[in-house]
């Protein structure tokens, strides 16, 4: 399956130098928040829905297929557990 809206925050918000527009992971969330349109945020937390109810492996390498350059692990989350934590930002 093809999450076009995971794979498109992650490589236009979370590119390599997203330390750069942002101090943390939830500051790139509402830079997305605000530059977005609301179909778009509104796809992105049914894709992040999708992905968490499919119980699929979710690796750091599913991040760098998708051309994010963000490591959950690094702030002791999971990819799972950063994906939920994802949509715990997104507005409703």
């Amino acid at each position: 399956m093809k999450y076009e809206k995971i794979s498109y925050l992650l490589g236009a918000y979370f590119h390599q130098d997203w330390v750069y527009d942002a101090q943390n992971p939830e500051d790139v969330i509402r830079n997305f928040v605000a530059k977005e349109q609301p179909e778009t945020i509104s796809l992105l937390k049914k894709e992040l829905k999708d992905i968490l109810d499919s119980e699929q492996e979710l690796s750091e390498d599913f991040i760098y297929q998708n051309n994010g350059y963000y490591s959950p692990s690094a702030d002791d989350l999971t990819v799972y557990l950063w994906f939920k934590q994802l949509l715990e930002i997104l507005p409703e």
